[in-house]
């Protein structure tokens, strides 16, 4: 709510002032938010990756977004400013008319940098009492069994997810949905227009609003939200790629909170003959635990995502021991010891990810990214049949988290 109206006003100030300024002066204006806005949100992570290599990394895209938009924009505003001093008189309804109108653009296309910046930061699911992704009431208290003498004591599950599966719910657009349209325009003009590349946006990010939203779930607003493979800083690697023909699988979840958020779970998964049952093995820096606290590696199944033919999948949870398959809520608490990895089970398309009915290799341009800025490459990869236990591969199970 407050988020909502805090954007509305922004936008009706802002066109309030250009309404003052006439259809001219606001036209000029609107362009250039327009310019910038498509700028900030194209390069700020080339902009990240290149010169700031890693610092700031949970500010860093709101950072650099929220800087460059400020500073593209009213650079050329003050130029044209310089060169353009004299005015072009019009109709008087139509000079305020047509300046409200533009302010209205420029106004969207400001506030819709604000607002992409603003969810890209390690709050919590909800901004201001939105949340892009429909939150259920508290839920408890449940009972929960603790510690070695099995002592029974209350707990409470704060604003979960509406529904298990984030890939299976529909977002939820601000009043005014400015995010929606800057994004929009830029993913248009990747594909095929002015800031075409060598790839488009939706190849790397199908729903780059849903990411933002993922990687605030399931992770304490004081842990680390990001992972960083920068340079020479690679905290996240691969270290195998498997495919199961079939997978026993239970819930990771305590009884009494799987009680109240049942998953329903099948007992074993199988993939359908067009799907692949893939398990993307990964290890994990130590310097990418937290420093604080248990100094644990923190994340959740919807900080994970595997990125294949302009689609984001999350996986379905970790196998344990290469051979139970632990299902996860998307905005589960995953907590992994200081270096050590995870196996991470995904239920995919298989024309997605492997070329042909042969799940031999990957197919070029498929890569999974951890925590937003740990990206790797998959291209390539072979995929094995036969997968084994690993020592280095470990995650914590309720029983055993730290308390």
């Amino acid at each position: 709510m407050i988020f909502n109206l805090i954007i509305f006003l922004l936008i009706a100030a802002v066109t309030f002032f250009h309404y003052l300024q006439g259809l001219f002066t606001a036209t000029i204006s609107a362009i250039l938010a327009i310019f910038a806005a498509v700028l900030a949100v194209s390069y700020h992570e080339w902009i990240i990756e290149r010169f700031l290599q890693g610092r700031f990394a949970d500010y860093a895209p709101a950072i650099v977004m929220v800087a460059m938009f400020s500073v593209v924009y009213f650079a050329l505003r003050v130029l044209f400013d310089k060169l353009v001093p004299g005015y072009v008189h019009v109709p008087v309804l139509a000079d305020k008319v047509g300046g409200a109108a533009m302010g209205l653009i420029a106004g969207c296309f400001a506030l819709g940098v604000l607002a992409i910046a603003a969810q890209t930061l390690p709050f919590n699911a909800s901004i201001g009492g939105y949340s892009r992704f429909g939150l259920a009431g508290d839920i408890g208290p449940l009972g929960i069994n603790r510690g070695q003498y099995k002592q029974m004591s209350e707990a409470m599950m704060y604003s979960p997810l509406r529904q298990t599966r984030l890939e299976q719910m529909r977002p939820d657009s601000l009043w005014i949905p400015v995010d929606d349209l800057v994004l929009g325009l830029v993913r248009r003009l990747s594909d095929g227009g002015s800031l075409a590349g060598n790839r488009t946006l939706a190849s790397v990010h199908p729903d780059y609003l849903q990411e933002t939203f993922g990687t605030r779930i399931g992770i304490e607003s004081a842990a680390k939200h990001t992972l960083l493979n920068i340079g020479a800083l690679q905290q996240a690697r691969v270290t195998g790629v498997y495919s199961l023909a079939s997978v026993p699988q239970k819930d990771a979840e305590l009884p009494a909170v799987a009680k109240a958020v049942p998953l329903e779970l099948p007992s074993t998964v199988k993939p359908e003959p067009d799907q692949l049952l893939l398990v993307v093995r990964t290890a994990i820096d130590a310097n990418a635990a937290d420093e604080k606290g248990e100094k644990l590696f923190r994340t959740s199944p919807s900080g994970v995502r595997l990125v294949a033919n302009g689609k984001n999948y999350f996986p379905l949870g970790t196998l344990e021991n290469a051979q139970t398959l632990y299902a996860n809520r998307s905005d589960d608490y995953l907590l992994l010891p200081t270096g050590k990895g995870a196996d991470w089970v995904f239920l995919v398309n298989r024309a997605d990810v492997t070329a042909g009915q042969a799940a031999t290799a990957i197919s070029p341009g498929v890569f999974l990214e951890i925590k937003r800025l740990g990206r790797v490459d998959l291209s390539g990869k072979p995929v094995a049949a036969d997968i084994q236990p690993d020592a280095n591969v470990q995650v914590l199970r309720k029983a055993d988290a730290p308390k």
